[in-house]
């Protein structure tokens, strides 16, 4: 643990100096003799401090010699003793102010910007303060300038923790349900979303789950139309999140609309296929999603996903990309949607924009039998008695056979971190997305070839050249027709 000298600031030493004297700060008196609340003080500066860790101590010591519980001291902002402590997490003073009498809403008559007690203690993860402040008859409603309420902040808290607790929003209820505070449930924030909103956006299932069968409305839009699903949709990988979304649903017997569009006129359908979701592509689906009125995603609508999600900085996500796309086209075309041309070169042009076939420059020809890949790749299996090592090594016509494209697509949440040998491993993705990619290319390829040749070469000599070319070239030759025709 580090230890910090306090010795060290000499502004510190002072404040140990004042409380270790026993001095306490007494208030101004008026002409009534009531105590003068109207007052900056070390408490309200020193809650203003950076380090957060020196900050928590010296406000500790502060509250030592401000210790009048009974005077709430309220600066130029309207910010008081009382939401410091709720802020900090200071549960003993909290406790004590809340004894003499203080209001737990503390509502700040100066200005909107300063949270209510409750937000503030739940945004800083001091549940213990909450319960006092809930106990004590805070209004679990009040919204702050977000329009955020204490729901909205518990769904939101998980922002920038990977380990956050995802089940506090139970906890919340059932204090709630012990002192007969009803909690709305589908209160809407400035920009209309609600608790269940947030809490599918930061991707938290358990809290999900208790806001459903808590009574939130799973259909309810934003101010951009977006309903909890399309939230869902447009989030990065997570099939747990939809799985447990449509569980509870039908558990509770609540209709889900799959066919809602937003303020731009896309379903969730249409979000989950341009953020390469495949199996939340087949949960809609099998939800009854509507394909007659299906619009499929632009190019501009898959770069966005790629630039929202960095595909283009490694080499996996490349294998993700590719891979992802095809399978969610497969999905579609299971439940008889009708690809076109243009679709077609949609895949292909995101796919060979984004370099995902471009191979590192001056490899070997013989790359995969490098001893610094070999070993690794060895040892890394694609499927259950298939290594990376042995598919690369596979004839390319046996290797386009041997994976589905959730294979390749599962296979893509490696770490390639772990390789050392970054050039390498890149060649080995780039392979892989020329395979899994070849049928599908090939396949939309076939009639532009023919019309480009205006169908003087017979089938079997335009199949000979079709396996002869990449899938760059194949793309090329898709984009040839389309100019021609354009």
């Amino acid at each position: 643990m580090l230890m910090i000298d306090r010795n060290d600031n000499p502004g510190e030493v002072f404040l140990d100096f004042v409380v270790n004297t026993g001095y306490k700060d007494e208030p101004e008196i008026d002409e009534d003799g009531k105590p003068l609340f109207r007052r900056s003080t070390a408490v309200h500066r020193g809650s203003e401090e950076e380090d957060q860790l020196s900050t928590m101590r010296d406000l500790r010591e502060f509250f030592k010699i401000y210790d009048r519980f009974d005077v709430n001291y309220t600066n130029e902002c309207g910010l008081t003793h009382f939401h410091v402590a709720c802020e900090f997490g200071f549960d003993d003073v909290v406790k004590k102010f809340l004894e003499l009498g203080q209001d737990p809403n503390c509502l700040s008559q100066e200005s909107v910007d300063i949270d209510p007690p409750l937000n503030m203690a739940l945004a800083n993860h001091h549940d213990t303060v909450a319960r006092l402040l809930l106990e004590s008859g805070a209004n679990p409603n009040l919204a702050n300038l977000n329009g955020w309420t204490p729901l909205h902040i518990i769904c939101k808290r998980s922002e920038n923790l990977s380990d956050y607790d995802d089940d506090y929003a139970e906890i919340f209820f059932k204090i709630n349900d012990d002192v007969n505070q009803t909690v709305q449930i589908n209160a809407q924030d400035k920009s209309g979303n609600t608790p269940l909103h947030m809490a599918l956006e930061y991707g938290l299932v358990v809290t999900s789950e208790t806001l459903l069968r808590r009574g939130a409305d799973p259909n309810i839009t934003n101010a951009e139309g977006l309903t909890p699903l399309h939230v869902i949709c447009k989030r990065d990988y997570n099939d747990d999140l939809v799985e447990a979304f449509f569980k509870i649903n039908d558990e509770l017997q609540q209709t889900v609309q799959v066919d809602v569009k937003d303020e731009m006129g896309r379903t969730p359908l249409q979000y989950a296929t341009s953020n390469i979701l495949p199996n939340v592509i087949e949960f809609l689906l099998d939800h009854g999603a509507d394909l007659s009125g299906f619009v499929f995603p632009s190019e501009n609508d898959f770069d966005e996903t790629c630039e929202a999600w960095h595909w283009e900085i490694s080499s996996y996500f490349n294998l993700k990309l590719a891979s992802g796309a095809l399978a969610c086209v497969e999905r579609l075309e299971k439940k008889r949607y009708e690809m076109d041309r243009s679709d077609a070169l949609t895949i292909m042009n995101v796919l060979v924009n984004k370099k995902v076939f471009e191979m590192p420059l001056d490899l070997d020809e013989s790359w995969y039998d490098d001893e610094r890949f070999a070993g690794r790749a060895a040892k890394m299996e694609i499927r259950k008695n298939l290594t990376l090592y042995d598919f690369v090594r596979s004839p390319p016509e046996k290797a386009t056979k041997l994976l589905l494209y959730m294979e390749y697509f599962e296979f893509g949440n490696f770490d390639y971190s772990v390789c050392h040998y970054k050039e390498l491993f890149e060649a080995s993705t780039a392979h892989l997305c020329e395979i899994l990619s070849r049928r599908f290319f090939q396949r939309w390829a076939m009639d532009p070839l023919m019309e480009l040749t205006r169908y003087r070469l017979p089938i079997l000599c335009c199949e000979m050249i079709i396996k002869q070319l990449n899938n760059e070239d194949l793309r090329n030759v898709c984009l040839a027709t389309a100019n021609q025709s354009s």
